[in-house]
């Protein structure tokens, strides 16, 4: 769902959010949490929470997941961190590398993905490592 106006109106409006000090995927992260909190305080004899990110959402939910009580699995299709699919959210780049947020995530949360190892070499390396105490990171065969 998109603001009425041409594309120079669509990044003013972008802009003027950016002041505010919000963008769009950092809202949709607080969704995300916010549908977690729900689910757990609707559902307390939950015990086993599977989240299932949709197309071009896998870095929203494991940023979001990093809030919340751990899952039992991430199902994160493409964890490929490239820049078209970079998240929007002030500053986030200059916290933290977004090859390290899956990796992140898997400290607590098994990870599922179907990205080849070869493309996320970091996580791949990290989580197959001997010392590594986090979850694991369960790429395709």
């Amino acid at each position: 769902l998109t603001w009425q106006g041409n594309p120079a109106r669509q990044i003013h409006i972008a802009r003027r959010f950016q002041l505010l000090g919000m963008t769009v995927d950092s809202m949709r992260v607080w969704d995300i949490r916010r549908a977690l909190q729900v689910l757990r305080q609707q559902c307390p004899q939950l015990k086993k929470l599977t989240i299932r990110a949709a197309e071009n959402t896998e870095l929203l939910v494991a940023l979001a997941s990093l809030y919340e009580p751990p899952a039992q699995q991430l199902l994160l299709p493409n964890l490929t961190p490239e820049l078209s699919r970079q998240p929007s959210i002030l500053n986030l780049t200059r916290t933290v590398s977004l090859d390290l947020l899956p990796i992140a995530a898997a400290w607590q949360t098994t990870i599922v993905t179907q990205t080849a190892p070869s493309h996320t070499p970091l996580a791949a390396a990290v989580s197959s490592n001997p010392a590594w105490q986090g979850k694991a990171i369960e790429f395709p065969q």
